[in-house]
């Protein structure tokens, strides 16, 4: 059986810059969060065939740090 998984991006820096929706990046608590999931994921059989990522830059740079 196939298992989709939804996932949100890590925390952002909402609030604390000047980058318009789609250029906003992860704060620092972001950064450590995303390889965590991955860890998590990969610790309880869930590693994804397929990723597929919006191109907002939270996004992508969420996505790279579930993947490795």
């Amino acid at each position: 059986m196939k298992t989709l998984l939804i996932m949100r991006h890590a925390t952002t820096e909402w609030g604390k810059s000047e980058a318009d929706d789609h250029t906003r990046m992860l704060d620092q608590k972001g950064v450590l969060e995303a390889p965590l999931i991955g860890r998590t994921l990969e610790a309880n059989d869930l590693v994804p065939e397929l990723l597929i990522s919006s191109t907002a830059k939270r996004a992508e740079a969420t996505a790279m740090a579930v993947a490795l």
